[in-house]
């Protein structure tokens, strides 16, 4: 259902793609070099020399041109291949920041681990550079700001190496570059590959997997608070806000939590919204919008079995929710699904549920949900790549949902 793109210049960009650049030297052994005899080991390391960069201006091609001190060559190819190329030519990231920045926060993590002992293999390694692919989620805090103004070298020890963007390559210099959510970074250092420092970013690697040490003791008390927070609620013994309170409450005491995730974790933005779309939905439903859009649909569905309005209401809560937060949606739409069963004398909770389960599956757009967005750049999808699978797989969710509900709550 997702094209297959053959064509070389879309592969030339797909999500695998980078473009970054190379610093040279004072001192380096390419100085003095044309552009065009670095193309033996490009085409070794499997990269494209698209160009030059020299003081600040772009040239693209620059086969001819001879290489000079403090120039930035421009390739392009995927992490693996400018890596070789990196080993292969020994020319150094090029970092957005001066030489004395960089000396500076280069000894800074010197100093930091100047104490401990040398012949610690594991922290010898953690010390390696390293390259690796990254994933900007949707609430990092660095998006729509620059690698040079966020100064990523400096306070992470991280070299921005290239952006892939959608899919694209953006034509301005990698530092300059605007990040984005779901844009797919390269990046450089010494703690490249610490989960930590890509967490405290706002990212989340491409094809490296944090394994955790498993301890039965964490799991089941995660489980039994969870589950005693439910049971406590669905037998009248605590209401479920507090229920569910207690039990963050209890992770927290446990250790089970890091009490700084708490606070991590939690989508203000979201918060925010929702507490202006509350007082929205309820006038919505004083001045009578509710009821004149649910008399609408009870109208059309006259003379038809109320599971054909169910099905009307669940379509018209996913198509919403692809443009719209899944919570806002159900503040919208929760209020019509009552007073639309009430109207045909149905059960409410099945109406509910259904908008419930409409609202979390949001298909058709990467901006429906933040996980279609986060998708997008390393899966190399486009705007309309996601109808073409959301679509039929919105329909095997109501094929699949509608005779559960009915078996479950029974209209």
């Amino acid at each position: 259902l997702v094209p297959v793109r053959k064509d070389r210049a879309a592969e030339m960009v797909s999500d695998s793609s980078f473009e970054a650049e190379l610093h040279v030297s004072d001192d380096a052994p390419s100085v003095g070099r044309l552009v065009t005899e670095f193309e033996a080991q490009a085409e070794d390391a499997d990269v494209l020399l698209v160009g030059l960069v020299r003081k600040g201006q772009r040239y693209r091609g620059a086969r001819l041109y001879t290489i000079q001190p403090d120039d930035h060559l421009v390739i392009r190819g995927s992490s693996d291949a400018i890596a070789a190329f990196i080993k292969a030519t020994n020319l150094q990231e090029a970092s957005p920041v001066d030489e004395d920045e960089d000396s500076e926060a280069d000894a800074k993590p010197d100093a930091e681990n100047g104490d401990e002992d040398s012949d610690d293999d594991d922290k010898e390694r953690a010390d390696e550079p390293a390259i690796v692919e990254a994933v900007v989620r949707a609430n990092s805090h660095i998006v729509g700001s620059t690698a040079e103004w966020h100064r990523l070298r400096q306070r992470y020890g991280l070299t921005l190496l290239g952006i892939s963007q959608g899919g694209s390559i953006k034509r301005e210099q990698v530092s300059n570059r605007v990040i984005e959510a779901g844009d797919v970074l390269l990046l450089s250092g010494p703690r490249a590959s610490s989960v930590a420092t890509l967490d405290s970013l706002g990212l989340v690697a491409v094809n490296q997997i944090s394994v955790s040490p498993f301890r039965i003791w964490n799991v089941a008390a995660a489980v039994g608070l969870f589950a005693a927070a439910i049971a406590a609620a669905s037998f009248g013994l605590l209401s479920f806000t507090v229920a569910i309170a207690v039990a963050v409450v209890g992770y927290a005491a446990l250790g089970l939590v890091p009490a700084r995730e708490f606070y991590q974790t939690i989508e203000w933005p979201v918060v925010v919204m929702l507490a202006c779309l509350l007082p929205i939905g309820a006038a919505f439903d004083q001045v009578g919008g509710t009821a004149l859009i649910a008399g609408g649909i009870s109208q059309l569905a006259q003379g038809y079995p109320p599971v054909i309005a169910l099905v009307a209401i669940m379509a018209a809560t996913m198509m919403l929710s692809d443009v719209l937060n899944n919570v806002a949606t159900m503040v919208i739409t929760g209020p019509i699904a009552i007073d639309l069963a009430q109207r045909l004398d149905a059960n409410p909770d099945t109406f509910l549920m259904g908008v419930a389960i409409a609202a979390s599956c949001a298909f058709l757009t990467p901006i429906g949900h933040k996980n279609n967005t986060l998708i997008m750049g390393p899966g190399g999808f486009r705007f309309s790549d996601y109808w073409r699978m959301g679509l039929p797989l919105e329909v095997v969710v109501l094929v699949v949902a509608v005779p559960a509900l009915l078996f479950f709550w029974p209209l």
